[in-house]
C-alpha cells in the first residue's frame, strides 16, 4: 500500500505539471493512482467544457488509452484510473498521451 500511495503521488504530481501550460485544465485531483482532470472553457471563471472533455477522451482512446469523462454538467472531469499493476513507464506514457490529446483539442 505504501508503494501505491507513493506511485499515486508521483503520477498526480506529473498531471499537475501538465496543468500549467494548458488553458483547458481547471484542476487536477487525485487519490492513489486515480486522477481527475477538470476540463474548463475559462480557467478564471472555471466554466465547464464537457464538449472538450469528450473530445479529449476520444483522442486519448484513439491513442490506446481508456479514460472516462465524468461529473456534473454533462461530464467535465476526465478520470484516469489505471490498473494497480501499471508500471511507472506505462503511467508516464498515459500522462504524455493525455497531455498531447489536450493540446490537440486546444488547438482545434
Amino acid at each position: 500500500m505504501r508503494e501505491l500511495r507513493e506511485d499515486g503521488h508521483i503520477h498526480e504530481e506529473k498531471a499537475h505539471r501538465a496543468h500549467g501550460p494548458s488553458s483547458k485544465i481547471g484542476d487536477v485531483r487525485g487519490l492513489g493512482l486515480l486522477i481527475g482532470v477538470e476540463i474548463v472553457k475559462d480557467r478564471e471563471k472555471n466554466t465547464p467544457d464537457p464538449e472538450a472533455a469528450n473530445a479529449i477522451c476520444a483522442e486519448v482512446f484513439k491513442r490506446g488509452v481508456y479514460v472516462l469523462s465524468m461529473g456534473s454538467y454533462g461530464g467535465r472531469v476526465i478520470r484516469v484510473a489505471p490498473p494497480l499493476i501499471i508500471t511507472e513507464e506505462q503511467a508516464d506514457t498515459v500522462i504524455e498521451i493525455l497531455e498531447e490529446s489536450i493540446g490537440k483539442v486546444e488547438k482545434g
